[in-house]
């Protein structure tokens, strides 16, 4: 199944910075880690009443305490957590009709983890999965209609032109 942009940016950097890192493991705590990064989670999690540095914090302390570092050139192996968050992803966007995973689908993967530090330092903050999704789905709503607008924008100059 294809990805957007930002959802394949954030792969990529994950999958960059556990090579980096020399981690052994790509765990859904580096996955968050990123996604944390990305600008529509950040607006979203704040308007959560979370603290986003005191997240990525929280997640990079686990990091550093719990994922054992390796040599150089050598691999690092997804974890079963990583893999149910991308399942997860996938079933959401094929049952929500969309051909895509979105930055969404793989927030609400995490949800779906029996246990999970990630969802933990999401939770303590008081920032929920519904609340979470919510705010994403109207940011994205917004990006879409100020996208729209600009296009109807540029082809009314081009009519007065």
């Amino acid at each position: 199944m294809r990805v957007t942009k930002e959802v394949a940016d954030v792969l990529n950097g994950t999958f960059a910075a556990a090579a980096k890192e020399c981690y052994e493991y790509i765990t859904p705590e580096l996955l968050l880690y990123m996604i944390a990064g990305c600008r529509t989670f950040r607006e979203a999690f704040e308007n959560c009443g979370g603290e986003i540095e005191l997240l990525r914090d929280n997640l990079k302390g686990y990091l550093n305490e719990n994922i054992e570092q390796m040599e150089e050139n050598v691999q690092p192996l997804i974890t079963e957590g990583f893999e149910t968050i991308m399942f997860q992803a996938q079933e959401t966007a094929e049952n929500s009709g969309k051909g895509v995973i979105e930055l969404t689908h793989l927030v609400n993967g995490f949800f779906f983890l029996e246990e999970s530090y990630a969802v933990y330092y999401m939770e303590v903050q008081g920032v929920c999965k519904i609340e979470l999704l919510q705010e994403l789905t109207i940011i994205y709503q917004e990006m879409a209609a100020e996208a729209k607008a600009k296009v109807h924008k540029k082809r009314e100059d081009r009519k007065t032109r």
